[in-house]
């Protein structure tokens, strides 16, 4: 995959951050996270900010892989968090029996603000959640806050993902404390 985050209980932040095209899994090994894989540990605070996450793969036909854009792995996740904010992951996908094309929760506490997660796919249908989001359980579903998850969030195309002026996203964010730039460097 692209980045591998294990993380023994401090904070590691991905800001600005274009992660695209890359793969992980055989048809000999499974692979999580085609983009981002983070396994946290007790007490760590994870953040993803104002990335984008494209085009990326997880798996392959026969094996269990899940995350093709992110995949958010237990390991000892007493007090673990994960916040993903103002991201955009698109595109992806996940290949085989696993699940969540977007982005896929193992542990717990994983909160989604501002962010579109849209057009991902997987061969397998998950049991929580779908091909954009999936989950391990009821109690480990993302909280979403002014999220587009699933439907047209109309990309200008063509690789291209920034917003046509008819995205039902333009303008339906909210903004909170330290909110700063955009990957082409315009304000929020």
């Amino acid at each position: 995959g692209g980045i591998f985050v294990s993380d023994d209980g401090g904070l590691v932040k991905i800001d600005h951050t274009i992660v695209a095209d890359n793969t992980c899994g055989t048809a000999y090994l499974d692979g999580n996270g085609g983009g981002i894989a983070i396994r946290g540990k007790t007490g760590c605070q994870d953040e993803i900010d104002s990335c984008l996450l494209c085009r990326n793969t997880a798996g392959a036909s026969g094996r269990t892989s899940n995350g093709g854009g992110i995949a958010l792995l237990e390991k000892n996740t007493d007090n673990a968090s994960v916040t993903v904010r103002n991201t955009t992951i698109a595109d992806n996908a996940v290949l085989g029996s696993g699940v969540g094309g977007g982005l896929y929760a193992g542990k717990k506490s994983v909160s989604l603000v501002n962010c579109l997660v849209a057009n991902n796919t997987s061969e397998a249908t998950a049991g929580f959640g779908d091909a954009d989001m999936a989950y391990k359980a009821d109690n480990v579903a993302p909280a979403t806050d002014h999220c587009l998850v699933g439907g047209d969030p109309k990309f200008v195309g063509d690789g291209d993902y920034r917003l046509t002026k008819a995205s039902p996203a333009n303008g339906a964010g909210t903004t909170y404390d330290g909110i700063g730039v955009d990957l082409d460097g315009d304000a929020f």
